[in-house]
């Protein structure tokens, strides 16, 4: 097959939705995967993993440690979905994506071996149990040192789990999403969740709600799998629309120590700042300054205080992703080093904060323009939308919003709608290319039942260009609602737009 034609054969296996799992069309279980991967050999079985699950911030945090891994010369492998602008980006090493006919071609063998697992009277794979294959294959045949894994739906059933027991498991936060199959109750989410954790393995946990933190435990302890609760970051020093500046205590863990992490030959001698202090170019937490961050504002270097008793606090972290909760998404990550430079990866300071610096993920709180200020932003369940109205409310205090707005049936747009609403100027409600997509019709009906004014448009360029020709320079447009359609709308700015001019 050429690439054309891997795309009309992925289209024509069966594909994962909540509604068929629902319905019985789809199975949510892993037989069909593990035959799948024993047929073809296993290679997953033959890579090294860091797998990364949660209901936001696993694309963030994955892309966070990815950059950092790279930055520490390891030959790495990352495996995000849905795809934002490019099928292929989904297949990664070293930041670059696979290519057509590299994925062509290893599809063509998948595809070959499935047919005759359909004629032993095997169980048919998911579209997306494929594209886990394909990307098992691909890592493993490219001599990956390491590979970044985000799940795609849950954990325990989800395809990327038939992997052993990883490197780190990666929990980031829990909230009520994809209730129909992981459960009404954040426990129950949470059991999902918690099924990536394997026996032995070194379990980093962003902060939960207790009844999450509880599953958590106890499942740690079953598997006796080592618990960090990272105390991540949940705000930044000093931030403007071109980045972040924070800093980051990993504190000392009884299972195993963060206070030593190493600094690399040329940091220098150390310099201990107080927690409290200051530095005068610091900006209030509701100031947005129009120049950038001052290169000497990020150092190449990162000065720590090390103390046995409250670990290891490491300064001055830049990231260019701007969102208030990017921060904490970092902190996983470096966090997620730390363990694994414990284990002999070669991970230095230096690495860290360089990889930080050079992380670039799209689609999330991302600035495409600026005079009107453009955001895009996947946000697509409440706690995503929360993490959206806060973001909004800290770079842009007091404006009003015009919101391009498509999301997904399946989701609690209400709640969403209840969040975001009250920073709505205006909204105009778009198609998402998904057959799960809500009418945009039906969702500016809501919009107005619940007193917005809203305009329902037939395309997302339509969309975006009644938004663009009805603002004023200091206006604010933001597109949010499903990661599916991010990137239609990133490339109709990129046509039609100078970048952030």
């Amino acid at each position: 097959m050429n690439f054309r034609e891997s795309m009309e054969y992925l289209d024509s296996v069966p594909k994962f939705s909540p509604k068929d799992v629902v319905s019985g069309a789809v199975a949510y279980e892993l037989g069909a995967m593990r035959t799948l991967m024993e047929s073809l050999g296993n290679p997953e079985k033959q890579l090294r993993f860091v797998h990364i699950a949660g209901t936001n911030g696993k694309g963030s945090a994955s892309a966070f440690l990815s950059q950092i891994l790279i930055e520490s010369g390891l030959r790495t492998g990352s495996f995000n979905s849905p795809a934002i602008e490019h099928f292929t980006e989904q297949f990664r090493i070293n930041g670059h994506d696979i290519t057509e006919e590299d994925f062509a071609a290893i599809l063509t063998r998948v595809a070959s071996q499935i047919q005759q697992n359909l004629r032993d009277g095997k169980p048919q794979p998911t579209q997306f149990e494929i594209l886990v294959a394909v990307m098992f294959l691909y890592f493993h045949e490219q001599n990956c040192d390491i590979v970044v894994l985000e799940t795609g739906m849950g954990g325990l059933l989800d395809a990327t789990n038939v992997i052993p027991s990883p490197e780190a498991a990666v929990i980031m936060t829990i909230s009520m999403d994809h209730t129909e199959i992981l459960g009404r109750t954040l426990r129950e989410i949470a059991f999902q969740k918690a099924g990536i954790i394997k026996e032995g393995t070194d379990v980093l946990l962003y902060p939960q709600k207790p009844e999450a933190d509880q599953v958590f435990e106890a499942v740690c302890r079953e598997k006796k799998a080592r618990l960090h609760r990272i105390n991540v970051c949940r705000k930044a020093r000093e931030y403007s629309l071109q980045g972040q500046i924070f800093d980051l205590t990993l504190e000392a863990d009884p299972q195993i120590s963060l206070s030593d992490m190493s600094l690399p030959e040329s940091s220098g001698s150390e310099t201990s700042v107080r927690e409290t202090s200051v530095p005068e170019t610091s900006m209030p937490e509701t100031s947005v300054p129009e120049t950038s961050v001052p290169e000497t504002s990020v150092p190449d270097e990162i000065s720590t205080d090390n103390t046995s008793a409250s670990g290891t606090t490491i300064r001055d972290l830049f990231i260019p992703l701007l969102g208030s909760y990017q921060c904490a998404n970092a902190s996983m990550a470096v966090a997620a080093a730390e363990i694994l430079r414990q284990k002999g990866y070669p991970i230095t300071e230096d690495a860290v904060r360089k990889g930080l610096k050079h992380t670039v993920w799209h689609g999330r709180f991302e600035l495409m323009h600026k005079n009107p200020a453009v955001i895009v932003d996947g946000g697509h369940n409440p706690e995503g939308a929360a993490m959206l109205r806060d973001s909004l409310a800290r770079y842009f205090p007091g404006q009003k919003i015009t919101f391009l707005m498509g999301i997904l049936a399946d989701k609690d747009y209400h709640r969403v709608i209840d969040i975001v609403g009250p920073l709505a100027k205006q909204f105009y409600t778009v198609p998402v290319p998904n057959p799960r997509a809500l009418d945009p019709e039906q969702l500016a009906r809501e919009l107005r039942e619940a007193g917005y004014t809203a305009e329902a448009c037939g395309s997302i360029e339509e969309a975006t260009d009644k938004a663009l020709k009805n603002c004023r320079k200091d206006d604010v447009i933001c597109s949010f609602g499903s990661l599916y359609y991010v990137g239609r709308i990133r490339e109709h700015l990129k046509a039609h737009l100078k970048p952030n001019e």
